[in-house]
């Protein structure tokens, strides 16, 4: 049995315990000791919803509500009609978003589950399991009018994952990307599964097909929000 196992049958099943132990392993004293142990951000996250894990406050309470406000208004003031999530999580957020058609995907089959059970009884609520290095769409056949990501670019913290993930992201959007994370660069490391970064100088240098549309800043209770839109293509005219 693995050093996680015994982690596991030991103290996440003990009711009182794990919670207790589940804070304090992200505080910054316990940073590089939880470090050993961090198995990589897909699997953590699948572990962390097959242990009964949410999405976490991110998407519930005053936090959900403020991103659904500024989501909704981009739907209706773009003519937004469709929209693909990479990291639907466990659907909560979801339920304040007011779009004709959603499809999430997540690299966690528990998550998954939650959602078709909280909105599979939906006809134009689709889900699917996301498995990066599995997913070739160069044809769109998963895509919508935007794609959207909210409060998972400073989960990625391996290098390679977080530049698939954006690449990926992107090319599901017909026409617009939203994306909502704190845009700046670690400082000094404290929590093992965040890693923030200026995701929008990358995206200005990796992603030239696509410019920003509008941006909210962060403020002292939530993160940035950006909206990208698909630059239009660049006609030539012969001459006559």
């Amino acid at each position: 049995m693995s050093l996680y196992s015994i982690k596991n049958y030991t103290i996440r099943t003990i009711p009182w315990m794990w919670p207790i132990v589940s804070r304090a392993r992200y505080l910054p004293v316990f940073y590089w000791t939880w470090k050993r142990w961090f198995p990589g951000s897909a699997t953590h996250w699948q572990r962390h919803y097959e242990h009964g894990g949410n999405s976490g406050p991110g998407s519930y309470g005053e936090s959900a509500s403020y991103k659904a406000h500024v989501i909704n208004q981009f739907v209706r003031e773009r003519g937004i009609r469709s929209i693909v999530e990479f990291g639907c999580g466990d659907g909560n957020q979801l339920a304040l978003i007011e779009v004709e058609q959603y499809i999430g995907l997540d690299v966690s089959k528990n998550a998954v589950r939650r959602c078709v059970a909280q909105h599979g009884d939906t006809a134009k609520r689709s889900f699917l399991w996301y498995d990066q290095s599995c997913f070739h769409n160069p044809q769109q056949i998963v895509s919508a009018d935007c794609a959207i990501s909210l409060d998972v670019v400073f989960h990625l913290i391996e290098d390679d994952v977080f530049a698939g993930y954006i690449r990926n992201l992107f090319s599901c959007g017909r026409r617009f990307v939203i994306i909502y994370a704190l845009d700046q660069d670690d400082v000094q490391r404290g929590h093992v599964s965040v890693r923030y970064r200026k995701y929008s100088d990358y995206i200005a240098e990796n992603i030239p097909e696509f410019r920003v549309a509008d941006h909210a800043p962060r403020t002292d209770k939530f993160g940035d929000f950006y909206l990208y839109e698909r630059v239009p293509p660049i006609r030539l005219h012969s001459a006559a």
